[in-house]
């Protein structure tokens, strides 16, 4: 991950990933970064959030009018290869399919 601001720029990177991405990096532009320490917590806010998505996924369940937002769940599916996974809920969206006469609950996934 690098930062571009006014005139400095900062990088952080994901060491344990390094190899499954090889050059494969991510810039941001902002000029409203004026000094290094901005520059470098945005870079490392940057690569957590493109850690949170990378770990994520969707997962339809039954509707569960008590599930919020950034939610921690736990997940085990054998066929998933899951077993007692945590991920948090970073997105919700609720559907009624009239063919089947059921609501069910979307969870947008990502890490912990």
């Amino acid at each position: 991950m690098q930062v571009y601001g006014s005139g400095l720029m900062a990088e952080s990177f994901d060491w344990l990933e390094i190899n499954d991405t090889f050059d494969r990096l991510r810039q941001v532009h902002d000029l409203n970064l004026d000094t290094l320490s901005q520059s470098q917590q945005r870079a490392e806010a940057e690569l957590r959030q493109a850690q949170i998505d990378a770990t994520g996924g969707e997962i339809t369940v039954p509707l569960n009018c008590g599930q919020e937002l950034y939610d921690v769940v736990d997940i085990t599916d054998a066929r998933a290869g899951l077993n007692q996974t945590k991920r948090r809920v970073m997105g919700l969206t609720w559907k009624y399919v009239p063919e089947r006469g059921r609501y069910e609950q979307c969870l947008r996934l990502g890490a912990v």
